[in-house]
């Protein structure tokens, strides 16, 4: 079911225990399935008092390079222009952890993107600080911010039933569960076709001129409007961004960035056809030749995605599980060949 950005709430539906109660009895343990009530959890998020001073406080832009670094330390491949990219679209909704002598030791981020909806990530705390109270201290600075809010996030395989019954992001979307892929050592971006593409469609380069036809085309697979994100993203430095018209009507895009860790970061990837996102990614592979390999964020259900990546090399795969508050967005996850961010983007 698509939902129409003039009425997201349509597409935002409760739904039971029983929608993921099948995924649970896979993949946890029968204490798990027993109760997912936060209040007689162990894995509560307690108002605890660090064992080290520490202070908290909205990012800044001139925080970047050291929470990047946080973030190279954990191997994610996020993209440093895409986080000055939301602090100016929403600058309360990233936070840092610092020591009294001003170092970042950890970060979460909750941002809105769309009012009532929110998308957490960017979690996570400095090795050495680790189990002394930190974390907790920072998840509860945030957590006011989506005090009756539909909050949405994604987790690591063997973080979900620590999240799970902490309570604030109960329920599993297996429709939307995402896979890390990460190439070291591409192949050439020639074993893509885009030989069948018909007479009647072309690739085109971003120019401020076409971000009407980008905005409605990403409005119809995300379900609303993104209009300063994808302006602010298209034009971010180190990075390309490709749209496919047929008879001039916009059926997909794509946007190429560099990872913290050096890769071309493909994200997002979205089409109407299979042969339409791989001639993206191929035009976007030929756009970005100096990259320390290659990074998309692909859906599970999307095997075409998967087949693309295959093409190009082996892949190193890491598993996430879409965690959320109380409802959850319905999107025609066929035409998402590659999500915008695992972090500070729903889709």
């Amino acid at each position: 079911m698509f939902f129409r950005r003039t009425v997201l709430h349509c597409a935002l539906r409760i739904i039971s225990k029983n929608t993921y109660s099948g995924y649970l009895r896979q993949s946890f343990n029968a204490g798990m399935q027993k109760s997912l009530r936060w209040t007689h959890s162990k894995y509560k998020i307690e108002n605890v008092t660090p064992k080290i001073p520490v202070k908290v406080r909205c990012m800044k832009e001139e925080d970047i390079p050291q929470v990047m670094e946080l973030r190279r330390q954990v191997r994610v491949h996020d993209v440093s222009t895409f986080l000055q990219t939301w602090l100016k679209i929403d600058p309360e909704g990233m936070f840092v952890v610092l020591t009294k002598d001003d170092k970042i030791i950890g970060v979460v981020s909750m941002v809105e993107n769309h009012p009532g909806l929110y998308m957490g990530g960017l979690y996570c705390i400095h090795e050495k600080y680790r189990r002394q109270g930190v974390g907790s201290h920072l998840c509860n600075c945030v957590l006011p911010r989506i005090k009756d809010k539909i909050a949405i996030g994604n987790s690591v395989l063997h973080m979900t039933e620590k999240y799970v019954k902490a309570g604030q992001l109960p329920y599993i979307d297996e429709n939307l569960t995402t896979l890390k892929n990460y190439i070291p050592n591409i192949g050439s971006p020639n074993v893509l076709g885009n030989k069948d593409l018909p007479d009647n469609i072309e690739i085109e380069p971003f120019q401020k001129n076409l971000l009407p036809s980008i905005v409605q085309y990403d409005a119809s697979v995300v379900g609303f409007e993104r209009a300063q994100m994808l302006e602010l993203s298209c034009q971010e430095g180190d990075s390309e961004t490709f749209l496919a018209f047929r008879n001039g009507a916009c059926i997909g895009y794509g946007s190429i960035k560099r990872s913290c860790l050096g890769a071309g970061r493909v994200s997002p990837l979205f089409a109407d056809d299979p042969t339409v996102a791989e001639a993206l990614l191929k035009k976007l592979l030929e756009s970005y030749p100096n990259r320390n390999g290659f990074a998309m964020l692909t859906l599970k259900n999307n095997e075409f995605s998967s087949s693309m990546i295959r093409k190009l090399g082996n892949p190193e795969t890491e598993t996430c599980m879409r965690i959320y508050s109380k409802a959850k967005i319905e999107v025609d996850t066929k035409r998402i060949f590659a999500l915008t961010d695992m972090n500070l983007s729903v889709i």
